[in-house]
């Protein structure tokens, strides 16, 4: 291998920018350099120069500098390097090598290895003339435009202000911010969003060291970029740069109580969107919007926000017809379909009606379950967040991933068991109604013995059913729907609930939404908490069927009444006497 004795002395002879991808090549060559070859002082160096960064909670050893790798291996977690593999005389080449760097990017890393990792590997503090170190080879490396790609520039800015404050040195602090403006300056390019805005970011924070008139010109610059991104047109028109440099600014006036500037560069924003939208697809220009929206609302432009409505629809409505369906065939032989419904009805109409009913309430634990195991094999999809959206493009719900929204994700796993499910639930009330029988008349016996119907309400149920039985859809389901909500409430004062809570702004005592009721510990209780869950996702839960608040506020068009979805009304509401038979039965559940 023709190098010099080690990595530091490779990497100090680069004249001009050192990036990490270069010091990470260089350490590659390293690395296949026999075991018996690598000396000590190569050993710091392979390790100092490669050990990760984590700038927002700290590595695992509890310092900024840790583990490159981590993976599992059984149960145990693998950590490379290891934190034994750091040796008290990693930390006496890493001072070494701060004090004989020429290249500022060396010069930092080392000095901040020491700053960082003395305390953890040696026991004890080093001393402070290694952060000052770290911030003067900072300092130099902006000025002398070394330090890399903008991206990797600009942390090490944002390093050597964390250390200058660590130490509470303003001075070099105010040193940092000035290389870093004549850096920012100098770098900047308008169509690349990342490499501009620091230092208007720290006047932001209020960590600017800047006069006045310096921060006057920074806010300058801004309204100079913005002003030359939004005149750009589609194709070349890029809203996103438009935002970074309009909603800094925006903050900016804001914090400062310049309202009228604000509303004008949020405007600015706004605009950029909406010309980008028309030549987006629809499903991208509402998310935009969508946004846009919201952040005209924030700024206090609910008259600009209000006339954003129509596009939105409009794009909602396009993105709706450019969706494409995916389908998948299943196919049950009559046989099979005999068996399933024979099994479900076997024995007396109570037992058959009671484990019919049981059958097709999902099983959260089981759901969580299934949710976990696709999750493992489809990892990527498992990471990323959904969109629930309604006829008319608009976002009505969102699922996070896995890790961070299991919920949501069991919600909605179960929503699409429903579905499928329904196939079987409606081949099971078919068969039900000819052999039980199950009809009006054997229905509404059960129903008069329920302590959660009373008296007044059974004749709408009874008329509710009678449409069910006839197979006007509709109107059964616009009938026999607030008769469940109206059972849960009457569940929920036997189960010891409140069902009412006070009005924040009129003070009078009003009824509980169906949802909070669904919720409410009593409630769970007495119904089990998967039909509790189950109720929640058919009638009231965006990322469910919603079917309940669909309904009533009239968003079901004519097509949504069939009978899969009537069916799971009378299914709902079939729970309402059999939870109250089921002590009474020793039938079990088929899954």
């Amino acid at each position: 291998m023709e190098t010099t004795d080690s990595p530091f002395a490779n990497l100090n002879n680069v004249q001009g920018p050192l990036d990490r991808v270069k010091i990470l090549q260089e350490l590659e060559r390293w690395k296949k350099l026999p075991p018996a070859n690598v000396t000590p002082v190569i050993l710091a160096d392979l390790i100092g120069l490669h050990l990760g960064v984590n700038d927002e909670g700290g590595s695992s050893w509890g310092t900024r500098y840790g583990p490159w790798a981590t993976f599992v291996r059984g149960n145990t977690n693998i950590e490379v390097p290891s934190r034994d593999e750091l040796a008290p005389e990693m930390v006496d080449v890493w001072e070494q090598r701060a004090h004989a760097a020429l290249h500022p990017v060396l010069r930092h890393r080392y000095a901040d290895l020491v700053w960082d990792l003395s305390q953890l590997v040696r026991g004890g503090r080093p001393s402070v003339e290694f952060a000052r170190l770290a911030i003067d080879a900072a300092i130099e490396g902006l000025r002398t435009r070394v330090l890399g790609r903008t991206v990797e520039a600009y942390n090490y800015a944002d390093r050597a202000l964390d250390l200058a404050t660590s130490i509470n040195d303003p001075s070099r602090a105010e040193s940092v911010e000035r290389a870093l403006l004549e850096y920012e300056r100098a770098s900047a390019r308008d169509s690349l969003a990342g490499t501009w805005g620091k230092s208007l970011d720290l006047i932001l924070e209020g960590r600017s060291k800047l006069t006045e008139a310096e921060q006057t010109s920074v806010i300058g610059d801004m309204e100079r970029r913005l002003e030359r991104l939004a005149a750009l047109v589609p194709p070349e028109l890029n809203p996103h740069n438009v935002e970074a440099a309009a909603i800094r600014l925006a903050k900016y006036f804001q914090k400062n109580r310049r309202d009228a500037d604000a509303a004008r560069v949020v405007r600015v924003y706004a605009a950029a969107f909406r010309a980008a939208s028309k030549a987006a697809q629809g499903m991208v220009a509402t998310s935009w919007l969508e946004k846009v929206h919201a952040v005209l609302e924030q700024y206090g432009l609910k008259t600009d926000a209000d006339a954003l409505v129509p596009e939105l629809r409009e794009h909602g409505k396009r993105s709706v017809a450019e969706l494409t369906s995916y389908s998948t065939t299943a196919t049950f032989s009559e046989e099979q379909m005999a068996a399933f419904v024979n099994k479900l009805l076997a024995g007396d109409a109570d037992t058959a009606l009671l484990r019919l009913t049981v059958h097709f309430v999902p099983d959260r634990d089981k759901s969580e379950k299934k949710v976990r195991e696709i999750a493992k094999q489809a990892v990527l999809s498992s990471m990323a967040s959904k969109k629930i959206i309604d006829d008319d493009g608009r976002t009505i719900a969102v699922i996070g991933s896995v890790e961070d929204d299991i919920d949501g994700n069991v919600i909605q796993h179960i929503s699409q068991n429903l579905r499928i499910s329904s196939i079987f639930l409606r081949f099971s009330l078919e068969e039900a109604i000819r052999r039980i029988p199950l009809n009006v008349q054997s229905m509404m016996e059960r129903f008069r013995s329920s302590p959660v119907f009373e008296e007044d309400m059974l004749p709408l149920v009874e008329e509710g059913l009678r449409h069910y039985f006839d197979g006007h859809y509709a109107a059964a389901m616009h009938m026999l729907t607030p008769q469940i909500e109206a059972a849960v409430r009457r569940l929920a004062t036997l189960a010891g609930a409140n069902i009412y809570k006070r009005n924040r702004n009129s003070k009078l005592l009003e009824l509980r939404l169906l949802h909070d009721l669904l919720l409410d510990e009593h409630v769970v209780g007495a119904l089990t908490p998967n039909v509790a869950l189950y109720l929640r996702i058919l009638l009231v839960d965006q990322r469910g069927w919603n079917l309940r608040n669909e309904l009533c506020h009239g968003h079901l068009k004519a097509g949504y009444f069939t009978p899969a979805l009537a069916d799971r009304v009378l299914h709902a509401l079939m729970l309402f006497f059999i939870r109250f038979e089921e002590k009474k039965s020793d039938a079990g559940t088929t899954d």
